[in-house]
């Protein structure tokens, strides 16, 4: 005799305790609309804003600024920055105002700047530029140690970034600023045969002749070394031509290798 199939009473549970429950779903759904919405208005905002800021931006510094030239000062620029808080413009804007002090020879002013885009860069494209910023503010501050670290880490931070580079151009400088010719050689001679160096590469190799003319004692040691021309014989030899150039006849009154002269004997009588 077959056992009588008992129905499933999940359905039944389930609505049961979403009876139960009821206020309890009601208050989630809400709390999950609002979440939803104020995700959305949030975005919103976000992208108007920085609309917004762009807007203000591009009035600060326009494309025909250059030609222009009457640069807003780098008060303009962070009072933008500030009125747009944390947005992507006003990191930019920072940035063009450390550009505007270091310009101006502003230098420690323009490296708190420049260590400020570092911090609040999201993108990851305006920090390297930064840095190789803050490292040539220490430069020009004649912090020669504290620069020469600088360039080191924005080597190894952002070695795929086109400002490492500038970097090692400029820890070949520092070399040769320390009397280190052979270290700056080194660095010319990585630079120029890196194909990725770009702009930074053909920059070496002028500065690499110039180092080279005025320390030529180090020519021998750049230049590479000649390998010798070896003829393989052999099966490994080359074919030889199937129209060989004949010898030369000698010149008349010479004397051919035999000893004899080259002229040919008159015909007997």
């Amino acid at each position: 005799m077959q056992p009588e199939k008992q129905e499933s009473t999940w359905i039944y549970e389930a609505w049961g305790w979403a009876e139960l429950h009821r206020w309890q779903i009601v208050l989630g759904a809400v709390g999950l609309l609002g979440l939803i919405i104020a995700g959305y208005v949030y975005f919103w905002y976000r992208g108007h804003t920085e609309l917004r800021a762009n807007q203000a931006l591009l009035a600060l510094s326009p494309p025909d600024q250059a030609e222009k030239k009457n640069s807003p000062g780098h008060e303009a620029f962070v009072k933008l920055a500030s009125e747009f808080g944390s947005s992507q413009t006003a990191t930019r804007a920072l940035l063009l105002a450390a550009g505007e002090l270091y310009q101006a020879g502003k230098y420690a002013e323009a490296r708190g700047y420049f260590e400020e885009v570092v911090r609040r860069d999201t993108s990851g494209l305006l920090a390297p530029l930064a840095a190789l910023g803050m490292a040539s503010c220490l430069d020009a501050e004649n912090k020669l140690d504290e620069a020469f670290a600088a360039y080191q880490q924005v080597v190894a931070k952002y070695p795929e970034d086109p400002v490492a580079g500038r970097a090692r151009l400029a820890l070949a400088a520092l070399h040769e600023a320390r009397g280190q010719p052979a270290e700056a050689l080194k660095i010319y001679d990585s630079l120029v045969a890196d194909r990725k160096s770009g702009t930074a590469g053909a920059e070496a190799s002028v500065k690499r002749e110039v180092l080279l003319r005025e320390h030529p004692e180090l020519a021998a040691a750049s230049a590479p070394a000649q390998l010798p021309v070896i003829t393989p014989v052999g099966d490994g030899a080359p074919p030889a031509s199937p129209n060989p150039t004949p010898p030369a006849a000698p010149a008349p009154g010479s004397s051919s290798p035999n000893g004899t002269s080259g002229t040919a004997p008159p015909p007997a009588p």
